[in-house]
């Protein structure tokens, strides 16, 4: 995986836009009607109200069990080096070679997820949770 330098020069992130996450598409619920609209999902009898229906299928996919730690919030960068730290020590004491490579690489997007937490905090950009 190619490597970026950070303006700090400590902290070297891996090349991933946090944008195309592979994994997860996050979204604002308070944004949810406004882009169903954008999108023309518009209610038959009310235009300025998005279909029930698109609310629904969209709301089907929900993880209920999801939690969203945003790498500009305050408090981000401890919480993600914490918990980086413990999976990749999980990591190193399980027997299981497959396992390890695994959890090596959750390890590692963690860790990279807080570097650039951390960076928001040495630039003064990091703002308190929504």
């Amino acid at each position: 995986m190619e490597q970026k330098i950070s303006n700090i020069r400590s902290i070297v992130l891996a090349d991933v836009d946090p944008l195309k996450d592979d994994k997860f598409l996050v979204l604002k619920r308070s944004e949810l009607e406004q882009m169903l609209l954008e999108l023309g999902l518009s209610a038959v009898h009310d235009e300025m109200h998005p279909a029930d229906w698109a609310v629904d299928t969209i709301e089907a996919y929900a993880l209920n069990d999801a939690v969203v730690i945003r790498t500009q919030d305050t408090f981000s960068g401890p919480a993600l080096h914490a918990y980086a730290s413990t999976i990749a020590l999980v990591a190193d004491v399980t027997s299981n070679p497959a396992l390890t490579e695994r959890l090596q690489h959750v390890a590692d997007y963690f860790a990279d997820r807080a570097r650039e937490a951390d960076i928001h905090t040495y630039e003064k950009t990091a703002k308190l949770p929504d």
